[in-house]
């Protein structure tokens, strides 16, 4: 925790930090690692950050708000709990503060879900070596959702659904988003696919499948965007802003 505490909290606090990513374990109110040695606590970064948001009390008390977050774990959208810490309005929100920076948005999960980085689980197989191939095309995918962001043009919806299609430009393991077939592609081209398919015989291996698990299927949750989907790093894209996919529903 310590690094945590005196590098990550004081650059969260940062007046020109603006954007933040994670890939941890999660819930609505915390944040932590696979042993429980580090957590963040929701509550907690909501007052190191001064970000007090409750509609329903007209109360928007907002010192450090942030303009893109996107936290990759369980149930870290199941609540609002973490866009209102970071300081993230839903665009109805009726609050002053919804122009102090201007368009936002919050990426999170509604529910539990399958974790590609997590190493061997109940879901991913006990071949570390496939482990290791299933994390090396999750990071690529992440790199690619990290350029298409970075090159400006490309809002947070068209970054989501890249990242959601497999077989896409750049989508290696997809985001584990609801799916019924799970398919990864390992970033070294001559390791083929790797497919998770229901337990039971296997049989033939698909067209360019190298490796099946067939022990344990991935759990996929619905990824939501609260406030702007259609915003991009240098604005926001009105015709993506429209489309149906990932608004927060609630």
């Amino acid at each position: 925790m310590d690094r945590v505490n005196n590098e990550l909290i004081p650059a969260l606090q940062d007046p020109n930090t603006r954007q933040f990513y994670c890939n941890s374990h999660g819930s609505p109110w915390a944040l932590g690692d696979s042993w429980g040695d580090v957590t963040i606590d929701c509550r907690d970064l909501m007052f190191k950050l001064g970000n007090f948001i409750e509609p329903s009390a007209k109360v928007d008390v907002v010192t450090n708000p942030y303009r893109f977050v996107f936290l990759d774990g369980c149930s870290t959208l199941a609540t609002r709990s973490w866009a209102y810490a970071f300081g993230i309005f839903d665009s109805a929100d009726d609050l002053e503060g919804n122009g102090v920076i201007g368009p936002q948005a919050f990426v999170g999960y509604f529910g539990d879900h399958t974790s590609w980085l997590s190493g061997p689980s109940n879901v991913l197989p006990a071949d570390r070596n496939v482990c290791a191939a299933i994390a090396e095309a999750y990071c690529a995918t992440l790199q690619n959702f990290y350029l298409n962001w970075m090159r400006g043009d490309s809002s947070v919806y068209n970054c989501i659904r890249s990242a959601t299609t497999p077989g896409a430009p750049g989508c290696y393991a997809p985001l584990p988003t609801p799916r019924k077939r799970w398919l990864i592609k390992c970033v070294e081209a001559d390791k083929g696919w790797i497919e998770f398919i229901p337990p039971g015989p296997v049989g033939n291996l698909p067209q360019g499948v190298t490796y099946v698990v067939n022990e344990y299927m991935p759990v996929g949750s619905k990824i939501y965007v609260l406030g702007h989907q259609g915003l991009t790093r240098g604005g926001l894209d009105h015709e993506d802003e429209e489309k149906s996919g990932y608004q927060y529903p609630w």
